[in-house]
């Protein structure tokens, strides 16, 4: 079932090259996003941080290499328009979105939660790099700031419109399969169901009129 109606992209385009347009956007994203965040967990091996920012990390890394999966998918869904795709697709992506949001609630909470100097000391282990300065100390940083962003662009922009443009591309393929059945098929398809109702009805009346008849001795039936 359908909630929101959709029938072209930005009001000009169909809907498959909106479902893989943003798929493409998506990939980009989450590709890019990722390779910064699994750099980042790369990290702490020489640059430990707490349990709970590591987590935090890792869940992170996670949830971007998924969308740069998920949006390969999307984008095959939308340049062959294949319905078994087309059907589990919108599904896939509700489900992301969720874990999305649980991402980004996460990664707030490891981007400014405050901690001490003695464990900004400890993950920065002397090293003067100025990356490693941003990545070990908590609040506003542009390697802090980028995945928020991108974050940001795909919860209220890019994952939204995939999933109404997916929904409704899935309800225009069945309906397009629909619609190519042969007329003649579902005339005869019909025909046949009609003929063979009215031959149980014929028969049931039959059946009792043979049961309620009578009978006399010698097997003659009553008039």
């Amino acid at each position: 079932m359908v909630f929101i109606r959709c029938r072209t992209f930005l009001g000009c385009l169909p809907l498959a090259s909106g479902v893989w347009l943003l798929s493409l956007v998506g990939v980009m994203m989450g590709i890019s996003a990722a390779v910064g965040s699994w750099m980042e967990v790369k990290f702490l091996e020489s640059h430990p941080n707490p349990l709970l920012d590591t987590i935090a990390l890792f869940v992170q890394a996670i949830v971007f290499s998924l969308l740069g999966f998920f949006s390969i998918i999307g984008f095959v869904m939308g340049v062959s328009k294949n319905r078994p795709i087309a059907f589990i697709y919108p599904k896939i992506l509700l489900v992301h979105y969720v874990a999305m949001l649980g991402a980004f609630a996460f990664t707030l909470f490891y981007t400014f939660r405050p901690v001490s100097a003695l464990t900004v000391a400890s993950c920065a282990a002397g090293s003067l790099d100025d990356v490693i300065d941003q990545f070990c100390t908590k609040g506003w940083s542009l390697i802090k700031l980028l995945p928020l962003i991108w974050y940001i662009v795909v919860l209220t922009l890019i994952q939204p419109y995939a999933f109404i443009l997916a929904d409704n591309l899935a309800e225009k393929l069945e309906i397009d399969d629909i619609a190519r059945v042969p007329k003649d098929f579902i005339l005869n398809s019909d025909a046949a169901s009609f003929h063979s109702k009215d031959a149980l009805s014929l028969g049931s009346k039959d059946l009792e009129r043979g049961f309620s008849a009578k009978w006399y001795p010698g097997g003659r039936r009553a008039p």
